[in-house]
């Protein structure tokens, strides 16, 4: 059975294949659960909030392009987990 950490870890995994290692951060107020990593070759910090039911998600870049530019990535995942298996593929048409 994976861990809280590990299943957040494999989501974020679904949305950027370079994730490095993620780690605890402190707790919210709202005692929403979080997570902090990065990216591997990138700058920037990715981090993961967890609502407190536990079934939302959200996962955000923030990629730096120089010293006077960045560049955000937001992902909203209702469900969570989320597997490959559950995962909304596009139907054929």
């Amino acid at each position: 059975m994976n861990t809280l950490l590990e299943t957040v870890q494999d989501t974020a995994l679904l949305f950027f294949p370079d994730v490095g290692e993620l780690k605890f951060a402190p707790d919210l107020k709202s005692k929403e659960k979080k997570f902090v990593g990065g990216r591997q070759y990138r700058t920037g910090q990715l981090s993961l909030v967890l609502n407190p039911a536990g079934d939302k998600l959200t996962i955000e870049w923030k990629g730096y392009l120089n010293k006077s530019a960045s560049y955000f990535r937001i992902f909203r995942v209702v469900g969570f987990p989320i597997t490959t298996n559950n995962i909304a593929s596009p139907s054929p048409q």
